[in-house]
């Protein structure tokens, strides 16, 4: 079991309607990772096979990762972006451009 399953236990858990059908969806991924995602489809009634794809589903695994079963991929990890906070002479700098910038416009308004 590793790091990843287990937060899909925690996302079962917390949308299924009893801990029990969470385990049970969770138990149904692993074993279409074992026999294959044909042999469950046909070892398991129609509706429970539905319901615990549903689950899944709402759990954030699509159908391509339950045909695959096993491991989850991992999520990406998040960016964090720093502010960029200019320096007075890079302000000084950036008004010069944004000054030339508006010139420029003013002028070819003006040429029309």
């Amino acid at each position: 079991m590793t790091k990843e399953n287990d937060g899909l236990l925690d996302r079962l858990t917390a949308i299924a309607e009893t801990k029990r059908q969470a385990m049970d969806a969770w138990g149904f991924y692993f074993r279409v990772g074992a026999l294959g995602f044909d042999a469950v489809r046909e070892s398991t009634s129609r509706s429970t096979f539905y319901r615990y794809r549903k689950l899944l589903n709402l759990a954030g695994v699509d159908d391509a990762m339950i045909k695959e079963g096993g491991k989850l991929p991992e999520r990406p990890k998040p960016v964090f972006v720093q502010e960029w906070v200019p320096t007075a002479k890079t302000s000084a700098t950036l008004k010069q451009i944004e000054d030339a910038h508006s010139d420029a416009i003013t002028d070819e308004s003006a040429n029309d």
